[in-house]
Order: C-alpha cells, then sequence, then structure tokens
C-alpha cells in the first residue's frame, strides 16, 4: 500500500488520512488504521509535510 500512497498528490494523500481520522474520531479505529496512518506519515515526512501525531501515540497504544 505504501507504493500507492506514494503516488498519490498532496491533496489526496491529506483528504486520505483526514478520512482515516474522521473515523479515529468516531471511536472506530482497528490496527489497519493505525498501520494506514504510520504509512501516511513516512510518505508526509518523505515530502516534508508534517501531520498531527497524536494519532500515531493513539495508534502505538492500541497496536502495543
Amino acid at each position: 500500500m505504501s507504493n500507492l500512497y506514494k503516488k498519490l498528490p498532496d491533496e489526496l494523500l491529506v483528504q486520505f488520512y483526514e478520512e482515516i481520522n474522521k473515523n479515529i474520531n468516531e471511536g472506530i479505529l482497528t490496527e489497519a488504521m493505525c498501520i494506514e496512518v504510520e504509512l501516511i506519515d513516512e510518505i508526509f515526512k518523505d515530502r516534508g509535510l508534517k501531520i498531527d501525531c497524536n494519532y500515531l501515540n493513539i495508534c502505538n497504544s492500541v497496536v502495543e
């Protein structure tokens, strides 16, 4: 999936990330979503973009 994210333009990647965050805010959080957030975070870092890392902390507690 990471390769797909690398191909997405910034705007679409941000929208996808926001959709995942919407689900997290609604209390829907799965390990798969955490993995998606981590993959998107890696792409954002590669592109010099910043995201809200609070979700990464939440995901770390869910996965452990």
